[in-house]
């Protein structure tokens, strides 16, 4: 459905933009142009009912609170090892490791955080995600000190960037937790 979506969005936008360079200039020939623009409105309904109904089947959702869970102990265990570590580097040097040791697993955290909400509830996601992001921003600030060779405000943002994905992983197991005690105790 997404990828049928996805084509009628594009050849209603391909038959629009010939509809519209063939006309004068100042006019709009509407037979034709209302059936194209028809076309890719019919094509971003059935795109977005396809990506809603993909992102809310059960196998998905299982998948991604799996690689939530993944994504969220790495970085726990890298931001542990790198505030470890960050006490013999130079701060300067701090910068690169956050590149090395972050992005994969930030985005594969926030590529599958909309089935916090699914599978838990709109309450629970944003008690998770307001930990990662302010984890996420402590890392940043982290990155932006080492840079900028602030020594002291390097390594005080590394450690409050591990105390929040600390917090994140933390809430994040509860729920599976609550999840795992509601689900089991009907068994």
């Amino acid at each position: 459905m997404k990828a049928t979506g996805f084509l009628l969005i594009s050849a209603g936008f391909l038959a629009g933009s010939l509809v519209a360079v063939q006309t004068e200039a100042n006019q709009i020939d509407w037979r034709w142009f209302l059936p194209a623009f028809t076309v890719g409105v019919v094509g971003v309904v059935l795109a977005r009912r396809g990506h809603s109904l993909q992102s809310r089947d059960a196998d998905t959702l299982s998948g991604n609170v799996d690689q939530l869970t993944a994504s969220i102990d790495r970085i726990v265990q890298n931001i542990t090892r790198l505030c470890g570590e960050s006490q013999q580097m130079h701060p300067y040097e701090v910068h690169g490791k956050i590149d090395q040791l972050f992005p994969k697993d930030l985005s594969s955290f926030v590529e599958a955080r909309l089935s916090i909400a699914h599978v838990y509830s709109l309450s629970a996601y944003a008690d998770v995600m307001n930990e990662f992001a302010a984890g996420e921003r402590y890392l940043n600030r982290g990155w932006s000190a080492s840079v900028d060779c602030y020594i002291d405000d390097v390594s005080e943002y590394l450690q409050r960037a591990q105390h929040q994905f600390q917090e994140t992983r933390r809430k994040l197991r509860a729920l599976r937790e609550h999840e795992a005690g509601v689900g089991g105790a009907g068994t």
